[in-house]
């Protein structure tokens, strides 16, 4: 949590890693890690100022899990808003500039491989922090500063 001394707004920033792999268990097993999510979440007044980031392993929109991030419910604000708001299954050449992956397609020194091909890391942000402005600009980046690997 961080607190703006002048206005003494609060912002909390949720970090998740989600369950990995692609099998029916590994769905359900990040559907209910986002339940845990939302229901802290559902529980803020309404227009507070919060965001999710992190590794989600969520493989397109149609997912349980990020269903339920974005579920925007009538008796609460908990909700989060995908600013790319992309369709769709993103493991997909059509995606590729969304790809969030390891960018790493040959294995040294340790550490997962397999190419940006997927977009597992993503920024979502509640309606009160979104305020209809939204962000100004989305890159994503390789460890250089650079978008240097292409989709894999």
């Amino acid at each position: 949590m961080l607190v703006h001394t002048a206005s003494a707004e609060t912002l909390r920033v949720y970090a998740v890693h989600l369950k990995a792999s692609d099998t029916s268990t590994d769905r359900a097993k990040r559907a209910a890690e986002v339940a845990c999510l939302r229901q802290v979440t559902d529980q803020l007044p309404e227009g507070k100022y919060f965001m999710v980031v992190g590794d989600f392993n969520i493989y397109g929109s149609t997912e349980p899990a990020y269903q339920a991030l974005l579920q925007d419910n009538t008796t609460d604000d908990g909700n989060f808003i995908d600013e790319l708001n992309l369709s769709g299954t993103w493991n997909s050449e059509a995606y590729a500039q969304y790809s969030t992956q390891s960018p790493r397609i040959r294995s040294f020194g340790g550490g997962a491989t397999g190419g940006m091909d997927d977009r597992f890391d993503m920024i979502l942000s509640s309606r009160g922090l979104n305020g209809g402005g939204g962000y100004h600009t989305f890159r994503l980046v390789d460890r250089s500063g650079e978008r240097r690997a292409p989709f894999q």
